[in-house]
């Protein structure tokens, strides 16, 4: 008996997976094979291929066996962000172009001595003028309860290698963001907006991204989900800008919301666009 597991399309390959069994009274059969390189999605197996024949290949017959589905995800690559870019404030708008870091939005909780890799900007000169060594500042945590992410899966025009490079860019801030926060508010945009609330782990997140797939529809003004934004720092990553977005940028500032777009890739053609937003006061960011 030969036995083949029929992979998923995405996942179709030259040489199919299987194994050869004689007969025997075993219960149960089972064959293992490696997939290498998996990209991000779900993956569902469930069909089974199989050939029945004498030793001698007279006789075969060929028979395909709908077992339980399996399923399977990928997770988006991450990793740890050096830094995470400063947000926008409301004051912006009348022209004061602040830009504040997040050791700028938080509260002082002490001093320590300076090491190595500390940023220059959080030394405290006062204390070090009086102990003849440097000392910085150490901080707990953002203002106004700290910022949230915001993910807009709408792809139009870029290709499906940005829009990967966008999902994976939402995966590291949140785990850049996780690790100087005790919890993190994420919404996701897929036919409609889900929220997730994340505290220590961010699996839940990596399992709705896995999901996340190309939206063509563009984001709204007229989304409810924007109240609930009202006075937070919000980081708004996408794969792409269009003029949809400054409308949307103009209805979350009327929120009282700080924003700062994040992008993985910027183009000539997105230039147009990203001056009318910064017009507003609020800050795009590509990161790659």
């Amino acid at each position: 008996m030969r036995i083949f597991d029929e992979l998923p399309e995405r996942l179709r390959q030259k040489d199919t997976p299987g194994a050869l069994f004689f007969f025997s009274f075993q219960r149960v059969l089972s064959f293992t094979y490696t997939l290498n390189r998996l990209e991000r999605g779900v993956y569902r197996f469930g069909t089974v291929n199989y050939k029945l024949g004498d030793i001698f290949g007279l006789i075969e017959v060929e028979r395909r066996l709908h077992a339980e589905e399996t399923e399977v995800l990928v997770y988006p690559a991450f990793r740890n962000l050096a830094e995470l870019p400063p947000v926008s404030h409301h004051r912006d708008r009348e022209g004061q172009q602040t830009r504040t870091s997040f050791q700028e939005d938080c509260s002082l909780a002490g001093v320590r001595q300076y090491v190595q890799g500390d940023r220059l900007t959080s030394i405290n000169w006062k204390q070090t003028a009086r102990s003849s060594s440097l000392m910085t500042k150490e901080f707990e945590s953002f203002q106004g309860e700290g910022a949230m992410i915001v993910y807009n899966s709408f792809l139009h025009k870029n290709n499906e290698n940005v829009f990967e490079s966008s999902i994976e860019l939402a995966a590291s801030m949140l785990a850049t963001l996780l690790k100087r926060q005790s919890s993190v508010a994420f919404y996701v945009r897929t036919d409609q907006w889900q929220s997730i609330t994340l505290t220590q782990t961010m699996i839940t997140a990596l399992q709705v991204l896995a999901y996340v797939k190309p939206n063509k529809e563009r984001p709204s003004v007229a989304e409810g989900v924007y109240r609930k934004w009202r006075g937070m720092f919000v980081y708004y990553v996408c794969a792409e800008l269009d003029y949809e977005l400054l409308k949307v940028c103009k209805k979350l500032l009327a929120q009282h919301v700080s924003l700062t777009i994040c992008i993985p890739s910027l183009t000539n053609s997105d230039q147009r666009v990203i001056n009318e937003v910064e017009m507003l006061g609020i800050q795009v960011v590509e990161m790659n």
